[in-house]
């Protein structure tokens, strides 16, 4: 028997509300995540909302908090053509999705953890964020704050001259999809983006 898909957004919010009705889920269940595709493609940018993920994608108006079971599924074939293009397929099924009910009962029961072991992987991803901080300072060739877009905006574009993709109406755009496409003309680009991916680990699991 085929293992059932379910296609929707934020699903382990949805596991919650099945779990309180007294639902089970089936450990072969597969859950497609919108919440979680559109935090790949751009990891820092504000929650999500298929409101915005509508408007940006498929240029569709909802209305907040209305159920748009269409809309969902027109968006989850493009969203996953965006992380393609960017080989991010592997790591969305092979670790990112299947966590999603792993994720969501620890979050319902609790887990054990190693508290040594914890703090030897928070230490050891400081010292990694460390490390790439100073590169992209001296690439920059001066201190900044990295998680402020205006001013990764002006150091970038300005001080440093990479060609402009893409405006906001606050200044330039240096969403990851954006910093993607200027991989090719600096490597501080590279080391953002593993700046920003290590800098979410440290808030997520080792804070």
């Amino acid at each position: 028997k085929k293992a059932p898909t379910v296609i929707c957004f934020d699903a382990k919010k949805l596991i919650h509300k099945l779990h309180k009705s007294g639902i089970s889920i089936g450990k072969k269940t597969r859950f497609l995540d919108l919440m979680l595709y559109a935090y790949l493609l751009n990891p820092s940018s504000s929650e999500p909302s298929i409101e915005s993920l509508a408007s940006m994608f498929i240029s569709v108006t909802v209305e907040r908090n209305s159920p748009c079971p269409e809309v969902i599924y027109e968006l989850e074939p493009i969203l996953r053509q965006k992380l393609c293009e960017q080989n991010m397929e592997k790591l969305l099924d092979e670790i990112e999705l299947p966590l999603i009910p792993i994720l969501a009962e620890m979050e319902e029961h609790g887990f054990k953890i190693n508290t040594e072991g914890m703090l030897e992987y928070s230490a050891a991803l400081s010292t990694l964020a460390d490390g790439l901080k100073e590169s992209i300072y001296m690439q920059a060739g001066k201190e900044f704050n990295i998680n402020s877009p205006k001013q990764l905006g002006e150091v970038l574009f300005v001080d440093l001259g990479l060609p402009v993709k893409k405006k906001t109406k606050s200044g330039y755009s240096t969403d990851a999809e954006t910093l993607d496409e200027l991989r090719a003309y600096s490597p501080i680009i590279d080391d953002i983006l593993e700046y920003r991916q290590v800098t979410k680990l440290i808030g997520t699991y080792a804070s």
